[in-house]
C-alpha cells in the first residue's frame, strides 16, 4: 500500500510508490489525474479513462474509494476509448468485490472491441458480469443502471466534465 500525504490545502492526494510520487487531484467534481477521473455523482459512481492506463497508485485510490462508497450508490458508469486496468489492477478490483460479497452493476461505454475482450476476461474473475455498451448506447447504459432522470442528468454532466478534463472528445465521432 502506498504512503499518503494529505497537504494542508486538501486539494490533492499525493501518493508515493517506489520512490516516485503521483499527484491525484481532488475537486468538488471528484478526483482526477492526467490519465483517469472518478467520483460519485448522485447515486452513481462515474469513471473515465484517458488514452493511457492508470498507474497502480491511481487505480488503488479509485478502488479503495469505490469500496468505501459502494453502499451509497446504485451502480458504476465507466467510459474509455481503449485504456483500462492491467492484469494486476483487474485482480485488485476483483478482490475488492469478492471481499464486499456483492458487486454493483457496472456499465462500460467504449468504442473499442479490444476493451470488450478485456472485459470478457475480467468477467471470469467477477461475481457479477460487467455489461459493455457502444458509446452511442448511453441511454441503454443508464437504463441498465436503473437511474432516474435526476441521476441520469448528474451522471451525464460528470461524464462530460471528466471527458473534457482528459482531452477526450465530448461526443463520439460518427
Amino acid at each position: 500500500m502506498p504512503e499518503r500525504c494529505r497537504p494542508f490545502c486538501g486539494l490533492c492526494d499525493l501518493a508515493f510508490e517506489n520512490g516516485q510520487n503521483r499527484v491525484i487531484f481532488r475537486s468538488m467534481a471528484g478526483r482526477y489525474s492526467s490519465t483517469f477521473c472518478f467520483g460519485v455523482f448522485g447515486n452513481v459512481y462515474v469513471v473515465v479513462h484517458g488514452s493511457k492506463s492508470p498507474e497502480d497508485v491511481e487505480w488503488r485510490a479509485y478502488v479503495d474509494d469505490m469500496e468505501r462508497k459502494a453502499s451509497a450508490v446504485k451502480g458504476v458508469l465507466v467510459y474509455t476509448v481503449g485504456a483500462g486496468p492491467n492484469p494486476g489492477q483487474r485482480k485488485y478490483v476483483a478482490d475488492m468485490w469478492s471481499r464486499r460479497g456483492q458487486m454493483l452493476p457496472l456499465a462500460l461505454l467504449t468504442p473499442s472491441s479490444f476493451v470488450r475482450g478485456v472485459v470478457t476476461a475480467l468477467n471470469w474473475m467477477l461475481p457479477k458480469p460487467i455489461r459493455t455498451f457502444d458509446v452511442h448506447q448511453i441511454d441503454e447504459a443508464l437504463g441498465f443502471l436503473h437511474l432516474n432522470d435526476a441521476e441520469r442528468s448528474s451522471a451525464l454532466a460528470a461524464l462530460e466534465d471528466f471527458r473534457e478534463r482528459l482531452g477526450l472528445p465530448l461526443r463520439a465521432a460518427g
